[in-house]
Parts: structure tokens; C-alpha cells; sequence
């Protein structure tokens, strides 16, 4: 105590993470009277610095009657009666609400069993209203339908708290904040899986299906505590399941525990991603390191589950991940092959037939001292060394939920027609946001059912039912039932849709009718027998419903144009990128920035503004600017503690870094410079047409010098748009179709001063790429 008193506060700042450790070795009173001290010595904390911890109020907690818990209640039973099943509207709504109020409340105490009072409701509204959807369904399909369509639900139904949790994840700090929210998302998490295990489906129990679908809902667990993991363990119906999940996840979760139970501690991990690998029974985890770290990149944990399946090719393939924790039973030619590898034996710790505690205080003691040594003595002085804006997840759809962007600009879009019927076409860039929205969207506007349906490639269970349908259809080539479209429908939605008005969302629809035209040439009897019915049937569809394709260019439904009955109903809408409000810092482009940096970056309006005028919210090439933008900061030494950053840094940034030779290096945007070459070519041309001209229009616009860049009026575009280079016996589409279409599927961009590029991002790309040699 006379140390701290006597050596200066800058001094003081740089060892306080030291001496706060050394503290953890004395008894609890008096490290708090340790660390009130450095505080009284270091004066006042500024804004922005982390909380000081607080002990737990014991004597409060919420009960089952309070007020809220109350209201909570009812307005789960709304759901259950009037909304069921509508999770991205109403649902989303009404929890987002309650999840805040809650996280109020629940800072207000650190005790355990104030989860229950957010738990036991969601707990009981799980299991009516998947026993309420299994009656439903069952009476018109199959048993194993009905299963599949209530796993589907479960599915969406758990990522609503964590999409409120990941939101919030990146801005508390201190022992109340975390705890707090740690504690909430736990308790919804388990309200949820144990409403789920408690329904009667047929002669099963919902704790026999849960262990057949563990891909659908496991990687959830990292985000329990240990006393609501335990509870869902005791739930299962698998012995094996459970008894796997003790082995090595429960010890895991005891590790992130022990941090919380260091309250006097300035450093309290939340869980950022949960991950589960099927083929390696593994559970990974993973925490941000402290905001004084050296290192910036996520901290992972794996808890293998099954001896069987840990061989040392996995084990050294962790240590090439740089995973800095292992939890795994071994078998005893593993574990002699790790007690012989200096690597493997610090950060692998056995838990085959290990005690709980033992097996959680040795991880606790590799993780604890992985996470010191990531802290520097010279506490906020060293520069960013490590790029965290590629930890978002452009490619790995398992991690996507974890950083997802409620999308409210589609959700108006598609408020727009709740009451109309028709055939409506969205168009936009490829990687857009379309097809995530498109799933966003599993929910209904109004009284109606959004019924979500794909043609690309998805891990979403039931995505591709519409699409294998007609495959099947057209393989088979047999004369399609009348009933064809509202029988693959009605198989497609989450609820029976007898009486419901449907809206069918078909994304990347240029593939189903690519199919069903590449069919009619391979053998012309399909065309009568399957394609032309589909046409008639989805026609008929959207008299009564609302029908809306997905997709990238604006003319892939023009086929058999001779006696398509559907062309002439498709009404082209513009599908909307991430909005902005301008000199701001609120809004879904806004959330989608703080969500790539990681709450690690602080962004003025200027920046935003900056920023958004580059991309236009394309979400794809925004990841891919801010990549970029964060190895710039790191070239120029920025400190990465207190870090904050302005217009007049994109500026200089967009000078060097979006200079046409960083763009021809960078392995950022090889996706779009691939596809801008292959659409400019001849090949590209005999294959789209529109796409073709598309690209040429952003390649010439771009390559204007000047202020005039990336803009011309529209008499310039015209006479541009004659220096599209055309293939021999070939034609393009009128300069004013291209624009008006172009513009809708935000290429391009319209307004009183003429024609712009609508992404200037993707305008450089294409200026600074050649046609792909065919």
C-alpha cells in the first residue's frame, strides 16, 4: 500500500495490471482495499475507461411475481396466440424489448438466481408454442416433417437472444455490465432448449430429438454458465450426450466462470462465437483479449467431447489455429504423444476421468496465463499489431449469427406490399445481404407467412425444398399435379398455410429458371409437361399471395417468352444495401462498422459519412475496405487503445490504399475482381448479356479522370454507353433499360445531376481489371 502511494499516477497506470495481479493472491477484502487505492491514487476515471468492479448485492434479486417478470408473461402468451412463429417481426420486437429491461435490472445484481425470473417464462412460452406448431403441422404431414419444421423454429427462435447479446458485447465492461449480460443471454438460451425438451411430439419427448439435431442447437452452449449448462445436461435424453458434455464442455465453462468470480479483477471474458465441429465432437469458443492487450486477435478455447475423435493431426492442428486452450479426454497413446511435446503439453489438459474441479482449475490456469501475457506493462502505448476487422466472418456461416445486422430497410421494403399480391423482383450486387436478409425475413408481415426458399447453396435445413422439387419434376418429366406449387409450399412453410396469406421468397432465382430453361432445350417435351404449368401455377400463386424473386440481374425470368404468363406480372423493386443517416452514428451501416471493428475502434460521423459515400453499405466490400483500412492503421504505428478515427484519416487512407495497384494486389476483393473480368468478357456476354454491359458501364465511368470520376450527366451517358465494346453479330441493351435496371440493383445511381457509380469500391475494381480471356 505505501508502494502505490508513493510512485506517480502515470507510473501507476503502467503497472496496475501487474499489481492487480498480485493482489489476486490475497483474500478478497483485501484485494478491493488494493485496488480502491490505485484508484484513489490514479484520481477520477475518464470517460471510456473500464468500470471499477463492485461487490455483488446479495440482497436483491427479481422474483417469479415482480411486476415485470408479469408483463413479460403476457406478452409472451401474444405471441403464443397471435404471433406464433413470426420471429424477425413481432417476436424480434417484443424480446428485444424485455432483453433490455432485464440487462437493467439484472446490473442491479449478481446473483444467479435472478436468471430464473427471465428463464422460467421463456421456458414454459418454449414448450407451448412447439407443442401448439408439432399439432399444427402434424395434421397435415408426416411426423418427421413436423420434427424437422419444429427444429427449424428452435433454430431461429435461440438466435434472437443472441443477436441482443452480440449487439451489446462490445460496449460493457466492468463486473455489473458483464455479469449481467452473460447471465441473461444464459438464462434465455436455457429457457429455450428446456421449453424445447419438455414438448410431447407424438410418442417422443423433445429430450430424445434434441441429441439427434446437435448441430442445430450445441454450439449455443458456450454461451451458458455452468449452472445452466447443468441444468440442460440433466434434460437430455442421451446418456452419452451428457455425459460428453460434462467431460470436457462443463470444465470449459467453469473457466470462463472463474474469471467472473474474480470480481476485484478488470477483466471479465464474454463469449463471442460458439462453434460445434459434428465430425470432431468439439465445442470452440472463443473471448476478445483485454482492450490492453498486445494482440487483438479472439482468444479460443476447443472442448473436445469423445476420445474417439482426438488424434494428434487435430491436437497440432489447433496449435496451427493458435488455440490457446485444449479440454479433452485422450486416449493413453494421445496423451503420451502430448506429455512428449512441449507445445501440446501447455495448452492441452486431459480430462478423461478427471475430477470437474481439477480438470477446470488446470484450464483456468493455462487461460489465465495465455491472457497475461497478452498484457503489456506499458498499458496502452504499443500500436495495433493484429488486423481483428478479418475476424468477421465473410465465408464462415457458423460464425455469421454471431455478427449479424438486423435488416429494418428489407423489412419495410417488404411492409410496403403487406397487403398487396403479385409478383415483385429484387435485384442487387452479388454479396448484398440478400440472401441473409431473405432468411431474416422467416417470419410474417402482417397476417401473412414468409415462406424463405433459396436456389444456391445453404446449411440452412429445408432452404433448397422448393428448388429440389422442381429438379425432381423436371428429371422426372411426368405431367405436374395442378396442386404442385401449393403442395411444395405448404411443405416449405414453418406453420400450416391453408388459410394464411403466403409470401414465397425465392433467392437467387436466376438458377431455378436457368434450370428450367437449360431443361426445355435438352429435351422440348418438359416445356408442356412441367415448365409451363410451373409458370401458370406460380401466376395463380400470386393472385392470392405475393410472390418475390431474389437475385442479380433483372431478366433471368424472361424465358420462353412466347407463352411465359408470368414475365409480364413481375414488377422490379430496388433492393435496399445497409442504410445511413448522414453525420451520424446510428443505423444499421453504423452497427455493421462496429460490429467489424469489435468495439475496438471509436468512429466519428465524418468517418461514417467518408466511409459510406465509398461503398454505398455494400456489406461484402465494406468488410473488405475496413480490412484494408485497419493493415493502414497498423502501417502507421496507431495506438490501438483509445483509438479513434475521422474523415480526414479515410481520406488519407482512400488515397494509397484504393489507389488502382493496392486493388490489383490486395487478396481483399480477388472475389469481385474475378467476377468483374469474367462478366466483361466474350464469354461473360454469351452467358449474361446484362451483366456484360453492366460491368462495362462501371469500368468506363470509373475510369474518368478527375472530379468527374465515377459521375457523368446523362447525355455523357449516352454517348459513353456507344463505347461498350460489342462481340461480333451481337447487340446490347438500350442505354435507358440499363440505366433504369442498373439502378435498381444498385450499380448504378440516379438523380437530378446524372449518372453515378452507385459503389465507387466496385467501380474501382472494375476500371482496374481486363476481360478474362475466354
Amino acid at each position: 500500500m505505501e508502494l502505490i502511494h508513493q510512485i506517480g499516477p502515470a507510473e501507476l497506470s503502467d503497472w496496475r495490471t501487474d499489481i492487480v495481479r498480485m493482489a489476486d493472491n490475497f483474500q478478497r477484502r483485501r484485494r478491493k482495499n488494493i485496488l480502491q487505492a490505485i484508484d484513489d491514487a490514479m484520481g477520477t476515471q475518464k470517460k471510456g475507461d473500464i468500470e471499477p468492479a463492485s461487490e455483488p448485492t446479495e440482497e436483491y434479486f427479481l422474483t417469479s411475481n415482480a411486476s415485470m417478470v408479469v408483463d413479460f408473461r403476457h406478452a409472451l402468451d401474444e405471441l403464443r396466440d397471435r404471433h406464433i412463429y413470426q420471429w424477425s417481426t413481432f417476436y424480434r420486437d417484443t424480446l428485444e424489448e424485455y432483453f433490455s429491461k432485464f440487462f437493467t435490472e439484472f446490473k442491479q445484481t449478481s446473483r444467479n438466481e435472478t436468471g430464473d425470473a427471465f428463464l422460467d417464462p421463456l421456458a414454459d412460452h418454449s414448450c407451448q408454442i412447439f407443442s401448439r406448431g408439432y399439432e399444427y403441422v402434424r395434421a397435415n404431414l408426416s411426423h418427421d416433417d413436423a420434427i424437422q419444421k419444429s427444429i427449424n423454429g428452435l433454430s431461429r427462435f435461440l438466435e434472437l437472444p443472441l443477436e441482443f447479446y452480440s449487439a451489446r458485447s462490445t460496449s460493457v465492461f466492468g463486473y455489473d455490465s458483464t455479469f449481467a449480460l452473460r447471465l441473461l443471454a444464459s438464462a434465455a438460451v436455457c429457457g429455450i432448449i428446456e421449453g424445447y425438451a419438455k414438448v410431447r411430439f407424438g410418442q417422443q419427448g423433445g429430450e430424445m430429438i434434441l441429441p439427434r439435431f446437435q448441430r442445430t442447437w450445441l454450439h449455443y452452449m458456450a454461451f451458458l454458465t455452468p449452472q445452466h449448462a447443468d441444468r440442460v445436461i440433466e434434460l437430455l435424453g442421451s446418456l452419452e450426450l451428457s455425459d460428453s458434455l460434462r467431460t470436457s464442455v462443463l470444465p470449459l465453462l467453469d473457466v470462463v466462470q472463474r474469471f467472473f468470480d474474480r470480481t476485484d479483477e478488470d477483466y471479465f471474458p464474454l463469449p463471442i462465437t460458439g462453434q460445434f465441429s459434428w465430425y470432431q465432437r468439439r465445442l470452440d469458443l472463443t473471448i476478445r483479449a483485454p482492450h490492453d492487450a498486445e494482440s487483438q486477435r479472439l482468444i479460443e478455447a476447443n472442448a473436445f467431447m469423445d476420445a474417439k475423435f482426438v488424434s494428434p493431426v487435430d491436437l497440432n492442428d489447433a496449435v496451427g489455429r493458435q488455440v490457446s486452450l485444449i479440454i479433452a479426454p485422450l486416449r493413453p497413446d494421445v496423451l503420451k504423444v502430448v506429455r512428449t511435446r512441449k507445445l501440446l503439453s501447455e495448452l492441452v489438459v486431459p480430462s478423461e476421468k478427471a475430477p470437474r474441479d481439477l480438470v477446470a482449475n488446470e484450464a483456468f490456469r493455462v487461460w489465465d496465463d495465455t491472457i497475461f501475457a497478452l498484457r503489456s506493462k506499458r498499458r496502452g502505448s504499443f500500436p495495433i499489431t493484429y488486423n481483428f476487422a478479418r475476424e468477421f466472418p465473410l465465408r464462415d456461416q457458423n460464425k455469421a449469427q454471431f455478427f449479424h445486422v438486423a435488416r429494418t430497410s428489407v423489412r419495410d421494403l417488404l411492409r410496403t406490399f403487406e397487403r398487396r399480391n403479385g409478383a415483385r423482383l429484387w435485384c442487387s450486387v452479388r454479396r448484398s445481404g440478400k440472401t441473409t436478409a431473405c432468411f431474416d425475413l422467416e417470419s410474417a408481415a402482417g397476417d401473412s407467412t414468409i415462406v424463405p426458399q433459396t436456389c444456391g447453396s445453404t446449411q440452412t435445413v429445408g432452404a433448397r425444398v422448393f428448388f429440389d422439387r422442381v429438379a425432381d419434376a423436371l428429371e422426372s418429366g411426368k405431367r405436374l399435379p395442378a396442386s404442385f406449387v401449393s403442395n411444395v409450399v405448404s411443405e416449405c412453410a414453418p406453420i400450416e398455410v391453408k388459410s394464411r396469406r403466403v409470401v414465397l421468397v425465392i433467392d437467387e432465382y436466376e438458377t431455378l429458371f436457368g434450370l428450367l430453361k437449360t431443361k426445355v432445350n435438352d429435351k422440348p417435351s418438359v416445356q408442356y409437361s412441367v415448365v409451363q404449368p410451373i409458370l401458370d401455377q406460380l401466376v395463380a400463386f400470386s393472385y392470392e399471395n405475393l410472390l418475390v424473386l431474389l437475385g442479380q440481374q433483372p431478366d433471368a425470368h424472361f424465358i420462353l417468352m412466347e407463352q411465359n404468363q408470368l414475365a409480364p406480372y413481375v414488377e422490379q423493386d430496388a433492393f435496399p444495401l445497409f442504410e445511413h443517416n448522414v453525420a451520424t452514428t446510428t443505423g444499421e451501416f453504423s452497427e455493421l462498422v462496429r460490429k467489424i471493428f469489435a468495439g475496438r475502434i471509436d468512429c466519428a460521423s465524418g468517418f461514417m459519412d467518408a466511409l459510406f459515400e465509398e461503398t454505398a453499405g455494400h456489406p461484402f466490400l465494406t468488410v473488405n475496405v475496413l480490412g484494408e483500412f485497419v493493415d493502414w492503421l497498423i502501417e502507421q504505428q496507431r495506438p490501438q487503445v483509445g483509438l479513434r478515427v475521422d474523415e480526414e484519416d479515410f481520406e488519407e487512407f482512400a488515397a494509397t490504399n484504393l489507389a488502382k495497384e493496392r486493388l490489383e494486389l490486395s487478396q481483399d476483393y480477388e472475389f469481385f475482381r474475378n467476377a468483374a473480368a469474367e462478366a466483361m468478357s466474350e464469354r461473360g456476354y454469351r452467358s449474361n448479356p446484362w451483366l456484360y454491359t453492366t460491368y462495362w458501364i462501371l469500368h468506363l465511368l470509373s475510369n474518368k479522370r478527375g472530379v468527374h470520376r465515377f459521375r457523368s450527366s446523362i447525355p455523357d451517358f449516352r454517348n459513353l454507353f456507344k463505347r461498350i465494346p460489342v462481340p461480333a453479330n451481337a447487340g446490347l441493351p438500350t442505354w435507358s433499360e440499363m440505366l433504369r435496371s442498373a439502378s435498381q440493383a444498385n450499380f448504378l445511381a440516379q438523380d437530378e445531376r446524372g449518372v453515378s457509380v452507385k459503389i465507387r469500391t466496385l467501380g474501382r475494381i472494375a476500371s482496374s481489371v481486363r476481360p478474362m480471356i475466354s
